[in-house]
């Protein structure tokens, strides 16, 4: 059909069809790639990059390629056996679908939206040039003179879909030949401009150009002489060349563009940046390693279940058993207990209750993976009625879950020298959490750890942390509602909680994008199966990004100080930069379950908080409430053989190797210690007892002592901590707490999703106890919360991911009387 023949009916209904989907799939790429800008151009909070545009650019030409073999699959004629690109280049190049009816009809259109992207490509471009940093002034003239070149070619693109090639196949070639030729050539430039260039990006950019140079020279050759060169070759090096060509703007790290001098805080986004694009491209370098992971990882999994069926027929007949003496006046109904032996100090020992066969497993593991460790123990607790039995998480163990019991652990607080076990696998050893670290450089890094913190919450460097804080709650105000939305509240709290912990250590906020490659994962993947972590392309990302958070550390303003310190106590300076690493990306995460918690339950309050800011009494007990909500998973091993004592006063007695286990955050939920002790309780501490009480008395109940994952002891061992596994954060957690609250409730005023409110208010309780108490009580049983492995394991559960639906700054205001007279009169 010729260019001016008409389209005939069938044709113009393919022709309205492929307009549909042409702009259909426009739209949706416009709309991810620029809604923000498009939707609010004044408060957008990211800029265009001259990249977004070309890689809209690129999607736009595959909109045309879709478009263009569906009109021709369903309403063109074409032979594709005997048409001019046959009798030109020997087979049929991409351009088949643009050069019969209706496609022609189409894609000039088409191309326009190409060309203009590819334009503002150019555009935005030559002006960031100008703007880039210690570039030869040669460097800029050629980069502008790309930029040129390929305004006109995206100019004159569209002949190559408007000229059909039986018409002039030279006419309709060129065009695409001029776009084959430049596009490698931006790429070029690209590499140039970028001082921080890898040598697989330079590579990637030379294995591009070439099958750019070797198409371009076959099509020269076939237009030139009209007789082309092997058919078979050809076709591989075009089709080599399409699959790189679309994905290559996607794979193209930008330049960092230059600061303001005075502008610090740009120049920590520009650094952050460049730092995240490394990680993400060292990633993507390892992604064929995908390829020996996926069948050794299924291998491991059908070993870790052999090896568990093997390992429970085998303890049917060897009925392994953690205890250290053998009974004999058992109840044989097994529910009760029943003391049959006397130790030297008459205490009676106690049958063990088992909650499964003594082995350790895959199945028991994902047990305890998927319903989290402190929900599984509260419904196994309940059924056995006892708070000290055995079971299996993937390791035999004798579960401690009540405070006395917990305490065993305590004989082992003094010994850093002492590892606890881990439940899972770590892709670096030297990135694993404190707890599980031994030996004299722990001892030397402990020393360093605590150097770095605050003293008090009175020192300078606690005052500069809750200051980073504030500035991060306040980047949140600056979101507008469409990109807050997208955002998590666990990930806005994380951002908060970085900022503090890396703000009063190293003196300056660490990226918390970079702590993202981290930490979960992959650094923590479970124990069950075994997987060739080095295989991972996100391990090469993680490898990337800790290099990149230590050059961040040593660019800090304290580091010169910190460096000094482990200079004289002899301490390696990788290990503290690893250390401080840890605390800032891991060990600060234990925070994470107090300030969600306080998120959604301050705005159930009357005045939504601000009567705890007039009530220093109220504002101490609820951030301790908040905290006895809080705890990690621990595993140790006995050294010797152990009495194990519990709340109740009964005492057993376990082999030396057998593996103790304890959820710091489930025994403080002692019924002996506590009570009602699954409800929050807001005027639980309005009585504050002391500090050194274990044991409720005089209408008074002990201060949680389960902050975080390690308080072995009691809150009067402090001289404990330099040689101790305990959390150094913990002295602080709760004026932490006590600060965050106070921020949020003064300064700002925030809405959480429809759902969350929903689900949060349902457990408020009405009834009982609570109908008449004047404070507020909140069922938080461990089947309301979302267990699971993670340092979020005893928040509220929610249906979906809670996000902040607004999150505005208000002027800082103090609560008003009414909220004080509510909370002080008797």
């Amino acid at each position: 059909m010729g260019s001016n023949d008409r389209p005939d009916e069938n044709e113009i209904h393919g022709i309205i069809v492929g307009y549909v989907i042409y702009f259909s799939l426009l739209t949706i790429i416009v709309t991810c790639k620029f809604s923000n800008s498009l939707k609010n151009p004044n408060k957008s909070t990211q800029t265009i990059s001259p990249e977004d545009y070309f890689q809209t650019a690129v999607l736009s030409l595959c909109s045309m390629i879709i478009t263009g073999i569906i009109l021709t699959s369903v309403w063109s004629h074409v032979n594709y056996h005997d048409n001019p690109l046959i009798q030109f280049y020997g087979y049929n190049n991409i351009c088949i679908v643009f050069d019969t009816s209706p496609s022609t009809f189409v894609m000039p259109v088409c191309w326009f939206f190409t060309g203009f992207f590819l334009v503002c490509y150019a555009v935005a471009d030559s002006k960031r040039i100008w703007r880039l940093p210690k570039l030869s002034k040669f460097c800029r003239v050629v980069s502008q003179m790309v930029d040129i070149l390929l305004i006109f070619v995206a100019s004159f693109g569209s002949l190559f879909v408007s000229i059909q090639p039986e018409q002039d196949m030279i006419a309709h070639t060129v065009p695409f030949l001029s776009l084959i030729i430049i596009l490698p050539c931006v790429y070029a430039v690209h590499c140039w401009q970028s001082c921080q260039r890898s040598w697989t990006y330079v590579l990637a950019v030379v294995l591009y150009g070439a099958f750019s140079a070797v198409k371009a020279s076959l099509t020269i050759i076939a237009l030139a002489t009209k007789h082309h060169l092997s058919a078979d070759w050809a076709q591989r090096v075009d089709i080599i060349w399409l699959l790189l060509a679309i994905p290559a703007p996607f794979l193209m790290p930008p330049p960092a563009e230059p600061v303001r001098n005075d502008d610090p805080d740009g120049a920590r986004k520009a650094l952050f940046q460049k730092l995240k694009t490394r990680a993400f491209y060292a990633g993507a370098h390892a992604l064929p390693l995908l390829l020996l992971f996926i069948p050794m990882t299924l291998l491991s999994i059908l070993w870790s279940i052999t090896a568990a069926f093997v390992g429970r027929l085998r303890a049917l007949v060897m009925k392994p058993t953690p205890v250290a003496v053998d009974f004999t006046n058992i109840d044989s109904t097994g529910s009760k207990i029943v003391p049959t032996v006397a130790t030297e100090t008459g205490q009676k020992i106690c049958p063990l209750k088992f909650a499964d066969a003594y082995v350790g497993d895959i199945f028991g593991y994902y047990m305890n993976f998927w319903k989290g460790f402190h929900v599984y123990a509260h419904a196994l607790a309940e059924r056995l009625e006892s708070k000290v039995f055995a079971l299996n998480i993937g390791f035999p163990v004798v579960g401690c879950f009540d405070t006395t019991s917990a305490e065993t652990f305590n004989c082992y607080r003094s010994e850093l020298n002492f590892k606890f076990i881990s439940q899972f696998q770590y892709a670096t050893q030297n990135l694993t959490s404190n707890i599980v670290q031994d030996g004299t450089i722990a001892l030397q890094v402990r020393e360093m750890t605590l150097h770095c913190l605050p003293q008090s919450p009175r020192d300078e460097s606690f005052a500069r942390g809750v200051s980073f804080m504030r500035q991060e709650l306040y980047k949140l105000t600056e979101l507008d509602d469409e990109w807050l939305t997208r955002i998590p509240v666990d990930q806005a709290l994380d951002r908060v909680i970085v900022a503090f912990v890396s703000g009063a250590m190293v003196g300056d906020v660490i990226c918390h994008d970079l702590l993202q490659f981290i930490y979960p994962m992959p650094q923590i993947q479970p124990l069950f199966p075994w997987m060739p972590l080095f295989l991972l392309p996100s391990y090469y990302a993680m490898m990337s990004a800790i290099n990149s958070t230590i050059e961040l550390i040593h660019n800090t303003p304290r580091w010169p100080e910190i460096a000094n310190k482990a200079k004289e106590i002899g301490a390696p300076l990788d290990a503290v930069s690893r250390s401080l690493l840890i605390a800032i990306g891991l060990n600060s995460s234990g925070l994470r379950c107090s300030f969600i918690n306080s998120v959604f339950i301050l705005p159930l309050l009357p005045l939504g908080g601000k009567e705890l800011v007039a009530n220093e009494a109220l504002l101490e007990s609820f951030c301790w409430e908040v905290l006895r909500f809080c705890g990690l998973a621990l595993l140790m091993e006995a050294k010797e053989e152990t009495n194990i004592s519990s709340s109740k006063g009964e005492h057993y007695k376990v082999k030396a190797g057998t593996k103790l286990f304890t959820h710091t955050g489930y025994q403080s939920r002692d019924e002996a210690i506590y009570a009602d002790p699954h409800v929050f309780k807001l005027d639980r501490f309005l009585k504050a007892p002391p500090r050194d009480m274990s044991v409720p008395r005089d209408g008074m109940e002990p201060l949680p002592i389960s902050i975080f994952n390690c308080p072995f002891g009691h809150m009067d061992r402090m001289e404990e901590f330099r040689t101790c596994h305990r959390c150094p954060m913990m002295p602080f957690a709760q004026p932490l707490l006590k600060e965050f609250v106070k921020l949020v409730v003064t300064e700002f005023t925030w809405d959480l999703n429809r759902l969350t409110k929903r689900t949060v208010n349902q457990l408020v309780l009405q009834n009982g106890n609570a109908a008449t108490n004047k404070y507020l009580h909140i069922n938080m049983l461990p089947d309301v919360l979302r267990g699971g492995l993670g340092a979020d394991d005893q928040v509220i559960a929610t249906p979906i991911k809670p996000f902040f639906v607004s999150f505005k700054s208000v002027p800082v205001s103090v609560a008003c009387d009414e909220g004080v007279e509510m909370y002080d009169r008797k």
